[in-house]
């Protein structure tokens, strides 16, 4: 049973969030969803419902621009040199494996990752010591990736940074000409606007610095990395920092 002081904790809390979501999440403000796809549609029948006790935040979104062009945008500035063949790499990788990777095999559908797009390069402009390798995905989402309705719940964001920060780690590895394993050590995630269903979004990541691992044992390295999620107006909708270490192993 609750306490006095947990009560007023509770209620305080309860007040906290009906001001938050009052002002909106992360800059977005409140407005009716428009009737304009089955992720926006959702959302007042089941508020109208009720939702077995669950009213979902009614949030403005904004236009959300086309997968064609938005990757012709990033061609435009990346070029098409470095766009790579997402299938193509993902066979490399699987192999013979017959298990299935998590984005972009098991999750990938008309309702969960529906088109991506990937470009690798180097930038040989950066100083000794900085990392060299640059990673930008763009992705458009369905609506079987909800928390919220109409809302990507935040734990699918958090892998899919996670996959391109590894694949970022990967091209540093090449770009070094080094050899291993690459290993997540730590991710946090800072989640600034949401992630709407139906949107496409730009994921850009880098890694910020590589250094040599001062262990006993086959050679190793420190592997540090930022990323971005940026939605079609260009806003910033999640940041994050990450760690991850490239290992060999003895054989």
């Amino acid at each position: 049973m609750l306490g006095r002081t947990s009560l007023r904790r509770l209620g305080a809390m309860v007040a906290h969030n009906r001001r938050w979501l009052a002002l909106g999440i992360g800059g977005a403000s409140v407005t009716a969803w428009s009737q304009g796809s089955a992720c926006e549609a959702a959302a007042p029948e089941a508020a109208a419902n009720g939702g077995g006790g669950y009213t979902p935040p009614v949030l403005q979104k904004g236009v959300s621009g086309s997968f064609d062009d938005m990757r012709a945008s990033v061609r435009s500035r990346i070029g098409t040199d470095c766009e790579r063949d997402v299938d193509q790499e993902l066979r490399a990788f699987v192999g013979e494996r017959t298990d299935q990777h998590f984005l972009w095999q098991t999750l990938r559908g008309d309702r969960t990752i529906r088109r991506v797009s990937f470009w690798k390069w180097a930038d040989e402009s950066v100083p000794a010591g900085a990392g060299k390798a640059r990673v930008s995905a763009l992705v458009e989402v369905g609506d079987a990736l909800d928390g919220h309705v109409g809302i990507v719940h935040g734990g699918f964001t958090a892998g899919l940074l996670d996959d391109v920060l590894g694949q970022t780690t990967i091209q540093e590895a090449h770009v070094q000409g080094i050899h291993g394993a690459p290993l997540t050590a730590s991710l946090t995630v800072k989640y600034r606007r949401p992630i709407f269903c139906g949107g496409v979004y730009l994921v850009n990541a880098q890694v910020d610095s590589i250094t040599p691992r001062n262990r006993p044992g086959p050679p190793s390295w420190d592997v540090h990395l930022s990323a971005t999620v940026h939605d079609a107006q260009g806003n910033k909708a999640v940041e994050a920092t990450s760690h991850y270490v490239i290992k060999q192993f003895a054989s």
